[in-house]
């Protein structure tokens, strides 16, 4: 059993770790890999990750009915990735919508 409690209040990772500190979690600091898992993980993972990953795909399926995607930057043919916990864009990425014909 893995008490992330435990994790979360050790103080060889966290300095102060029981006082509220967001900017521990500003862009470009770095934090070990398994050192801050708010929703867990393995068969105790959050109890709401089902229900939110439903509702997030019920929403993108109504907007994807209605609108159509573009690219409002198409000179930009490749996008930056850094790795933090996973690969994620370095910088914003822009997406642009169109209303359908259809809803018009």
């Amino acid at each position: 059993m893995l008490g992330v409690d435990v994790i979360h209040h050790r103080e060889d990772i966290w300095e102060d770790p029981y006082t509220f500190n967001p900017d521990r979690f500003a862009p470009g600091r770095k934090i070990r890999p398994f050192t801050h898992m708010p929703f867990t993980a393995g068969p105790r993972t959050c109890i709401g990750k089902n229900f939110s990953m439903m509702v997030m795909k019920i929403v993108l399926s109504k907007i994807m009915t209605r609108f159509t995607f573009v690219d409002p930057l198409p000179e930009m043919t490749e996008i930056e990735t850094e790795m933090v916990f996973t690969e994620k864009p370095k910088h914003c990425v822009y997406m642009g919508f169109e209303e359908r014909k259809c809803f018009k």
